[in-house]
């Protein structure tokens, strides 16, 4: 078992962050809640005009991922609505930490799920960056599925430090763990104990969840937007290796407060005769899929602006 590396004790985005939350969490707190969103524009074109650079790049990367003949006023446009989503999805889990948020989250696509847990051996939910954490988790509980999550030391958005592991993250967190009916986190010393809980989650027919856009140990390489990307095969993994459906989950936006979570239909590649071939195809496919929402609901992907240290 390797010994994790000593952490920072805190980086210069732990102090922003903390600014950050100090100024966000009373505003979204005290505002009535149907004000989010416009807060959230006021908020996101403040940091644009002082980041300008920011705002270059970003419609920069649309553009050039996205394809087609985007101008560049409509990608700048495109991000600078990208960006006013993420805000409203950030205020609305700072309001949802201290005050509560109470966005309107449906879950379609629910026969898919329900099928895969008839089969007894239980479903691997296999999450797309789109509008935010809180979201589609907010969405599978008040449809009644309790789901134990899969996350990174490091989740939290600020950094990779002793700081953020230990105080900060834990507190960001809170709004999402409200929906979750657990939490295994990833060992910095590479054990696999975490293995065993989340396998014992699945032959009690339980649900787990696993971001899908991170790299792993393992990875597959794919080409993606207009580019290739590494997808971790971890959820694809234990999925084979325990029966389990493998289900790709993603969420829109519908208007203020208003989302729509979606579970697609199984991967059903996944449980192929060859393991190598069938992971590697299940990425290939988790892939495809992001790839379409995406283009479908380019404003929606969190992966324009958001760099999470996981």
């Amino acid at each position: 078992m390797a010994r994790p590396k000593p952490l920072r004790l805190a980086s210069s985005a732990d102090l922003a962050g903390i600014g950050g939350i100090a100024l966000t969490t009373p505003l979204a707190s005290l505002v009535p809640e149907r004000s989010l969103p416009a807060l959230a524009r006021l908020f996101a074109g403040a940091a644009l005009r002082l980041a300008p650079d920011l705002a270059r790049a970003g419609a920069e990367e649309m553009r050039r991922r996205l394809g087609g003949e985007m101008s560049d006023p409509e990608a700048a446009r495109l991000f600078r609505e990208h960006y006013r989503r993420r805000w409203e999805h950030l205020l609305g889990k700072m309001r949802d930490t201290a005050a509560g948020w109470h966005p309107e989250a449906t879950l379609a696509g629910v026969e898919h799920l329900h099928g895969a847990l008839e089969r007894g051996r239980g479903a691997v939910l296999w999450g797309m960056s789109f509008c935010g954490h809180v979201v589609p988790k907010a969405a599978l509980r008040r449809a009644g599925f309790e789901v134990h999550h899969l996350s990174s030391p490091y989740h939290g958005g600020f950094s990779r430090t002793w700081l953020a592991r230990r105080i900060l993250n834990p507190w960001t967190l809170r709004s999402e763990n409200r929906y979750l009916a657990g939490r295994s986190v990833l060992p910095r010393d590479g054990s696999l104990q975490y293995l065993l809980v989340l396998k014992q989650r699945l032959l009690d027919n339980g649900c787990v969840s696993i971001a899908g856009e991170h790299i792993g140990r393992r990875n597959v390489t794919v080409v993606f937007l207009n580019g290739r990307a590494s997808f971790a095969t971890g959820a694809a993994s234990l999925a084979r290796a325990t029966g389990a459906a493998l289900l790709t989950v993603y969420s829109c936006r519908r208007g203020p407060a208003r989302y729509v979570t979606t579970v697609e239909p199984p991967i059903e590649r996944v449980h192929g005769a060859d393991r190598r071939t069938a992971v590697s195809g299940a990425v290939q496919e988790f892939a495809e899929r992001l790839q379409r929402h995406v283009y479908e609901h380019p404003a929606d992907w969190d992966r324009w602006s958001a760099r999470d240290p996981a």
